[in-house]
């Protein structure tokens, strides 16, 4: 029985040891973030790359940790995922970790809905750094960054009333010239445009413009909207007008934006102008 005990007590002296001497020996990582910078931004979201750094403080090479990641806007949580590494680092070694995250703006905006129209968002990366290591395999280490991230912005519009490019004894050709602005900082597609046409206060003309290519960032794109009016169109509507020599018109424009995330924004104008009646 004694002996027993004797073995015993050993074998819980020699295991409390051995694991003494080897804690001693496992030098825990240094982790820190390098940085983080934009990949690519377009009118549909942004990728941002993480990047941090580890450093082996050890004798022998270690796996790369596994990183729980989440993103706050405005200090409320947003996305969140985990990063697995399947490389190793060298014994006294350094090496970086890149994490590419991707925030798309109907994502943004579904969530956070009053930042609609708003031109930027605070957000911050938090990282949740653990090692598949004896002895520290349930330590956690926490790196974050905060910085802001550029939201999308409605094109503007730059415009001028609608002029006479042609008359003749049946009717006028209107043309209107529209210039859209891209205040963003990335290439938007060149708007799609309802417009309608009224004449003498009757609507006349309905119809939709749409154009190839981009608008590149904070840049403008120009186009000219055409419209033929016939004059037997006109007095069929308003009457009155068959002994005027001109008449008040009113084009109004509904632009659809071009950025998907801002879709439930319209940007409606409306021109007077005149035409005038051939004698």
């Amino acid at each position: 029985m004694k002996k027993v005990q004797f073995f015993l007590v050993f074998y819980l002296v020699f295991t409390i040891t051995t694991c003494e001497s080897l804690r001693s020996v496992v030098q825990e990582p240094n982790v820190s973030f390098k940085s983080v910078e934009i990949d690519e931004i377009n009118f549909t979201g942004i990728n941002l790359i993480a990047t941090i750094e580890v450093e082996n403080r050890n004798r022998f090479s270690i796996p790369l940790p596994k990183i729980d990641w989440e993103i706050f806007i405005h200090d409320s949580p947003f996305i969140q995922g985990v990063l697995h590494n399947e490389r190793s680092l060298s014994s006294r070694g350094k090496d970086t970790v890149s994490m590419p995250l991707s925030v798309t703006y109907e994502g943004l905006y579904r969530s956070f809905a009053s930042m609609i129209e708003t031109k930027e968002a605070a957000y911050q990366i938090v990282l949740g750094i653990t090692f598949p290591i004896p002895f520290i395999e349930n330590t956690v280490y926490t790196l974050d960054f905060s910085g802001v991230i550029p939201l999308p912005q409605l094109p503007t519009l730059n415009f001028q009333a609608p002029r006479v490019a042609r008359i003749d004894i049946f009717g006028a050709e209107l043309a209107f010239d529209i210039n859209v602005v891209n205040p963003n900082k990335f290439p938007i597609p060149f708007p799609v445009i309802n417009w309608d046409l009224e004449v003498g206060g009757v609507p006349m003309i309905r119809n939709r413009f749409s154009r190839d290519g981009a608008i590149a960032a904070e840049t403008s794109g120009a186009a000219t909207i055409s419209m033929r009016v016939a004059y037997a169109d006109i007095f069929r509507a308003v009457s009155s007008l068959r002994t005027a020599r001109e008449a008040p018109i009113r084009l109004s424009l509904d632009v659809e934006s071009p950025i998907p995330a801002l879709s439930s924004l319209s940007n409606i104008v409306t021109i007077p102008g005149t035409l005038p009646i051939f004698r």
